[in-house]
């Protein structure tokens, strides 16, 4: 959106929805000229204000509706609309079609749905108005060249230098522009059109769009033809073109028939919109699923946004709808002060969650009156990052009904108690009347029997242990449940004492709580029983007779066992969460302090190894280089155990000349191995393919670590490298690689230890071989992730044999193919580019400035960000090479300042010693167009050189 702000009318009948658009959208920078909620009334104000789009409901009150008001807008006006609407009739969008309108948005929807939409209309209606217009003016050239041609002879001075005004817009217009007969003859095309097509002009001219088959559907070019001759002019007409490689270009269309030399030609001016389309696509995309989400959780779900001082319901899930059996679907837009005016707690808890941003939680008795019942809801309200509040309903009614009926048994139990002693006492005390109130006796006995068969059956179903225990510690009552608990039955439990039933260390915990609940106190605790491995959430309710003497207790105990696992297990994770996070620093760090001196200590050793040097000379390089080399695996080794363990380890995969792998560990490896006497053997297998597709970088590491093990295991005698076919299949092989020596060999028990992490087959002080037990669990690990296996088999005193297999696609690379791909590995590059070298550290910048030049380039040296922006204000270069972390200015800084000042600023690669997972993308995210890692390597600036320059 241009910085001036849009104007937007919105045609709206709901007041609410309308004044809530209003708020968001002049908060995102629009200006709403007016809100009005007629057909008719939206026709006056559009004819007045002239905004630029407007938003206009199907639904409107009155004779005149949103499609027809659009109608009578647009036949006046040029004004983009968008219609919003909560029917999705087919027959009604089909009507609104007719309209023409720039999209429809369905009801309900997020604010941000809505000024994606509102920027993609007004950007392809000016994209539209820039189209007509520029077609005008070419229609206009066109027709003044006609008549200069018809007028030669007598204007020739004019027509020369109008032909060549023309001629430059022509050629240098943004879109593609081409001439053709009414046949589809090509007459004249310009630089776009061939860019757009991908043939040449000898390859275009003089043909047809039929005969070069550049339309997807060759309908199109005679339905296009036919609409030029019924109308003489098309607009945005929206057509898939194909280019010589066959690929797929959308592109919009404006054309005309102008007539050249007594012939009517068609002049057509085409603009590709691929990348608009497809970022269209993937937003419609990304909003359905996230809509099909949020509609389909199980969990009755609420939206709701803040209105001045009260909030509305933006919208709910199908949960939702059925929790209230779709009654509410008209009541989109409700205040919640409405809503719950009969809740002002709800209210209160809303406007402190939205403030405070946070979570709350309230059990409440809700009446529904649309559906006429009163269910118990467990509201949880939480504070979402879109600036509104979301809802949770849980019903919870079935579990509140159990609580309930378990109350009403506690006082049907101590109201039976106490007719049962109210009976005695008359007994003793009117021994004369038992005769007469016998048959009410009895009687009294029904009802007590009855109340306590129905109360036992609640008692014994509900999922809770539930004991009666008189003053004395006697048992008088348990239900199934807490005999279960304690492994027994009800007949072996009842008058027992408590501590012939529970465990001596049981009983010692709960005796505080038993005299505190003979006191006349309710006691409430939680207890981890050990043996049956769960925690007991448990109650203690004193029964008092008459004279307020405690002469039973209840207990009722809730198994929590796995809502506590889940509270640890939690609490267990944001630690482990955290260790992970410092762990990660930490690598990054470290990476960073070492890999930043190791970039110049391997960089000067490559280019001085490169020099005429004596053979004392060239072993001291050797050596350096070595040093640096097992240092700098000693690192990879540690990061990528961090990326394995982080789950962040990617394969990679890409067509390579596998036979040259193997040569480089040959290559790599001849010079020590006959150093210390050995002999090495390299067999391969006639139906091993040239090229495979896999991971080369990964497969080297793999065999890097297996043959320098080998080497540094074995002193004497040979080793073997044998690479077979294990298995074929159409579309892969799997490829087996054994590395057998005849070195020390490996016992029995530490073959058990070879594949963990800090493992060795030497721990003794005297340390005859070096390493950090890394080696071989990255190698299993990367074998795995190759769709492998890896085994050895070894006796000690004699070697081993290390085989592991890997699958490899195959590829179709003809032999041609494959020749190219040679001479480009082979190549030797002599390169003209201007480079600036952006960075703080002398080592590292004299060691990437030789780099470059010896491939050719020139370069310039800036020690931080400032000083670059200096540079690039008075020169031109084709690349930038820009380090992260730098004094008074850093990389990130400069390269935004770069893009910000310069539309064609030069490609901005970032240099960094971090070398974490993620960090590559992070720092792309930033502005840079890519990023490597020190120490830097030659090989990898021709690389980067080829992808942006060549």
């Amino acid at each position: 959106m241009s910085q001036e702000k849009a104007k937007i009318l919105i045609v709206e009948d709901e007041v609410i929805v309308a004044m809530d658009m209003q708020n968001t959208l002049n908060s995102a920078g629009y200006d709403v000229v007016a809100i009005v909620g007629k057909g008719s009334d939206a026709i006056v104000k559009a004819k007045m204000l002239l905004p630029d789009i407007i938003l206009m409901d199907i639904m409107l009150m009155g004779s005149i509706d949103g499609i027809e008001a659009a109608t009578r807008i647009t036949e006046e006006n040029d004004i983009p609309l968008l219609f919003l609407t909560a029917n999705s009739d087919t027959k009604i969008l089909e009507r609104a079609k007719m309209v023409a309108p720039y999209g429809y948005i369905l009801k309900p929807f997020s604010m941000q749905e809505l000024i994606i939409n509102i920027d993609i209309a007004i950007y392809k209606h000016s994209t539209k108005k820039e189209i007509a217009l520029n077609q005008k003016k070419y229609k206009d050239l066109y027709e003044k060249l006609a008549t200069e041609i018809a007028e030669r002879e007598k204007i020739e001075k004019r027509l020369s230098i109008s032909e060549e005004r023309f001629l430059k817009v022509f050629k240098y217009s943004p879109d593609a522009i081409n001439v053709n007969k009414l046949d589809g003859t090509y007459l004249e095309i310009n630089q776009k059109f061939i860019e757009l097509i991908g043939y040449t002009k000898d390859e275009i001219i003089g043909k047809t769009s039929i005969e070069l088959d550049i339309y997807e559907n060759p309908e199109d070019r005679y339905k296009m033809v036919e609409m030029l001759l019924k109308k003489g002019e098309i607009q945005d007409l929206e057509i898939n073109f194909k280019n010589k490689a066959g690929s797929i270009i959308i592109a919009s269309m404006n054309a005309v028939i102008v007539s050249f030399n007594d012939e009517q030609c068609i002049v057509s001016i085409t603009r590709d919109i691929t990348e608009h389309k497809r970022i269209e696509n993937e937003l419609k995309r990304q909003e359905d699923r996230y809509h099909n989400q949020y509609m389909h959780n199980p969990m009755p779900t609420y939206t709701w946004v803040k209105n001045n001082e009260d909030f509305q319901l933006f919208s709910f899930n199908i949960a939702g709808r059925l929790l209230t059996n779709d009654e509410v679907i008209n009541i989109i837009g409700i205040k919640a002060s409405d809503f719950f005016s009969e809740y002002p707690e709800i209210i209160t808890d809303m406007h402190s969650v939205f403030n405070n941003k946070t979570i709350k939680r309230r059990e409440v008795l809700y009446k529904f009156k649309l559906i006429n019942r009163a269910l118990y809801i467990d509201f949880t309200m939480a504070y979402s990052p879109e600036n509104n509040i979301v809802i949770y309903a849980e019903n919870i009614t079935a579990r509140k009904q159990a609580e309930i009926d378990l109350k009403h048994y506690n006082l049907e139990l101590q109201k039976s108690y106490h007719d049962v002693e109210q009976i005695n006492e008359e007994l003793t005390s009117a021994e004369e009347e038992l005769r007469q109130q016998l048959d009410n006796l009895t009687q009294n006995k029904d009802i007590l029997f009855q109340s306590k068969e129905k109360l036992n059956t609640i008692v014994a179903n509900i999922p809770f242990y539930i004991a009666q225990i008189d003053a004395n510690l006697k048992y008088l009552f348990v239900n199934k449940n807490y005999a279960e608990l304690q492994n027994s039955n009800i007949e072996d439990i009842v008058g027992k004492y408590v501590y012939e039933v529970i465990s001596k260390e049981d009983f010692e915990f709960v005796i505080p709580f038993i005299n505190n609940v003979l006191l006349g106190e309710r006691q409430s605790f939680e207890q981890f029983r050990k043996p049956l491995n769960k925690t007991i959430n448990g109650l203690y309710i004193p029964n008092k007779n008459r004279k307020g003497d405690v002469s039973s207790y209840i207990f009722i105990g809730e198994d929590v066992t796995t809502k506590v696992e889940v509270e640890n297990f939690q609490k267990e994770m944001e630690v482990y969460k955290r260790t992970t996070e410092i762990k990660q620093q930490f690598l990054a760090n470290m990476s960073h302090e070492m890999r930043t001196p190791m970039c110049g200590i391997i960089g000067l050793t490559e280019l001085i190894s490169n020099t005429e040097l004596n053979e004392k000379q060239k072993e001291f390089i050797d050596t350096i280089k070595d040093s640096s080399n097992s240092l700098l695996t000693l690192i990879n080794n540690i990061l990528d155990i961090s990326k394995i363990e982080a789950g962040k380890m990617q394969i990679k995969q890409n067509v390579f000349n596998f036979h040259k792998t193997i040569s480089y560990i040959n290559n790599l490896f001849s010079a020590i191995i006959t150093n210390k006497g050995l002999n090495l053997e390299i067999q391969i297998a006639e139906n091993i393919p040239k090229f495979i597709k896999s991971d080369e970088y990964r497969i080297k590491q793999i065999l890097n670590n297996l043959v320098s093990n080998a080497i540094k295991f074995t002193n004497s005698g040979s080793i073997n490298i044998n690479v077979s076919v294990a298995k074929e299949m159409q579309e892969y092989i799997l490829i087996k690689i054994s590395i057998i020596d005849t070195g020390i060999g490996i016992s029995e028990d530490n073959k058990k230890l070879l594949f963990q992490k800090f493992s060795q087959v030497d721990y003794s002080n005297s340390r005859l071989y070096e390493g950090a037990g890394l080696g071989l669990s990255i190698v299993k690990e990367l074998v795995t992730m190759l769709d492998g296996e890896i085994h050895v088999e070894s006796v000690e005193g004699q070697g081993s044999n290390f085989w592991f297999t890997f699958k490899a696609n195959k590829t179709k690379l003809s032999d041609k193919e494959e020749l190219v791909i040679i001479e480009t590995l082979e190549q030797k590059y002599n390169f003209n580019f201007k480079i600036l070298l952006v960075e703080d550290k002398a080592v590292n910048y004299k060691v990437i400035r030789l780099m470059l030049e010896n491939i050719g380039c020139s370069v310039d040296i800036a020690e931080n960000g400032q000083i670059a922006l200096k540079k690039v204000s008075k020169n031109v270069y084709d690349l930038i090479f820009m380090d992260i972390m730098m004094p008074i200015m850093d990389g990130i800084t400069a390269t935004k300042r770069i893009k910000e000042l310069y539309k064609n600023a030069p490609p901005i690669i970032g240099l960094s010693a971090n070398a974490m997972d993620g960090d590559a993308e992070k720092y792309k995210n930033e502005g840079l167009d890519d990023y490597i890692t020190k120490p830097v390597f030659q090989e990898t600036l021709i690389s980067i050189i080829k992808k942006y320059l060549l």
